[in-house]
């Protein structure tokens, strides 16, 4: 039996967390590792790399990183366990937001288990899993994206200059609600010009935008592997 420990970064969103935690449901012994944003107000790619570090501390063997905005089906924890077990090469997998395909948020509960699942190279980083050595094969996620955006985008396209794998499943439903703690009622967290100064930052470490990178490694750098990421 596997254990899992699942990561939510929070930062405003605690009925969301709560319901997020009590949709969990899953064979494999887990524990929730809740980052406290509201107090330390890091970035979201250093809420995933402590979050991963706390779980590697309680020997975890996989590790869940979500969104406080989504509801687990009865089965996306077992079937994102079951991938990467499967898929020696895939360092990443997520599950496949339903949102679009169910008029309810809580009929995420009763659908139907995907019986001939596909899978698809463009994770969605709103619910995914990774082992412990994917930190070790490709490096932490990148802190310099602050507080978020784009921080995604590079560790998939790090993914893919190492020679491994990130997958989503279908096979591994679940809803997102989505935008939550970016549209709160204490004001948007990530105004535009700071989305764009991410966006930028992207730029210039991978020489074009997601999908336009051209560089080999980070700012063109041939002395730096895609597993640094701190800009020098």
């Amino acid at each position: 039996m596997s254990k899992i420990g699942i990561v939510f970064p929070t930062l405003n969103n605690f009925k969301g967390l709560a319901e997020a935690i009590a949709s969990v449901q899953t064979v494999h012994d887990w524990t929730p590792y809740v980052y406290p944003n509201w107090r330390l107000n890091d970035p979201l790619a250093k809420a995933w790399n402590e979050g991963s570090k706390w779980a590697i501390d309680e020997d975890c063997t996989h590790i869940a990183i979500c969104n406080d905005d989504i509801l687990f089906s009865p089965w996306t924890l077992d079937a994102l366990v079951d991938h990467l077990d499967s898929n020696p090469d895939c360092v990443l997998v997520s599950g496949s937001d339903q949102r679009a395909n169910l008029p309810d948020p809580y009929a995420i509960f009763t659908v139907e288990q995907p019986q001939d699942p596909s899978v698809s190279e463009h994770p969605d980083f709103a619910c995914f899993m990774i082992r412990p050595d994917t930190l070790t094969k490709i490096g932490s996620f990148d802190e310099c994206f602050v507080p978020a955006y784009f921080e995604d985008n590079d560790y998939h396209y790090r993914i893919k200059l190492l020679d491994y794998k990130a997958h989503a499943t279908t096979g591994a439903p679940y809803y997102h609600f989505g935008s939550q703690t970016q549209n709160s009622a204490e004001g948007t967290v990530v105004p535009s010009y700071v989305f764009e100064k991410n966006r930028d930052y992207f730029k210039t470490k991978w020489g074009g935008l997601p999908g336009e990178e051209t560089f080999k490694h980070p700012f063109d750098d041939k002395r730096m592997s895609a597993r640094e990421w701190r800009a020098f």
